[in-house]
């Protein structure tokens, strides 16, 4: 499950939500489990807002685990990367934070994620939401 929503005001002035019933949804490790990659696709061919893909990554040499972050862009040698791309919204490189409620990630798949994140983007304002995947069957 992918769920965002934005400041009434923004240039996205919305939320979307989707589960299996709505979209396509693949997780990937990254850096042996120090990162991650999660890209969701609508299936109506009418729903022009994705594809969406979420870039979180721990900084170098540690791993992803439960806390709360203070985020910037994703491919940073320091600190906790975030990028959200999708919607015809380009938001990287923004100040954010997330929180890991719960994985289980290997070197080479995710089988459990959930997450909370906030991210201020230019000319959308805030997106927040929620990212749930569970491993089996990713379709």
């Amino acid at each position: 499950m992918l769920s965002v929503s934005s400041d009434p005001a923004s240039l996205m002035g919305q939320s979307r939500t989707y589960t299996l019933q709505n979209a396509t949804f693949r997780a990937l490790s990254m850096r042996g489990g120090g990162a991650l990659d999660i890209t969701v696709r609508p299936t109506d061919p009418a729903d022009k807002s994705g594809p969406w893909t979420l870039l979180l990554g721990s900084p170098f040499g540690r791993g992803l685990a439960p806390g709360t972050y203070s985020t910037t862009q994703f491919e940073t040698d320091g600190g906790w990367g975030f990028d959200l791309i999708g919607g015809h919204i380009d938001c990287y490189g923004g100040a954010g934070s997330v929180t890991i409620h719960e994985i289980a990630i290997t070197p080479d798949a995710v089988q459990r994620f959930r997450a909370s994140f906030s991210m201020r983007c230019t000319n959308v304002g805030t997106l927040r939401g929620d990212v749930v995947a569970l491993a089996d069957p990713w379709r």
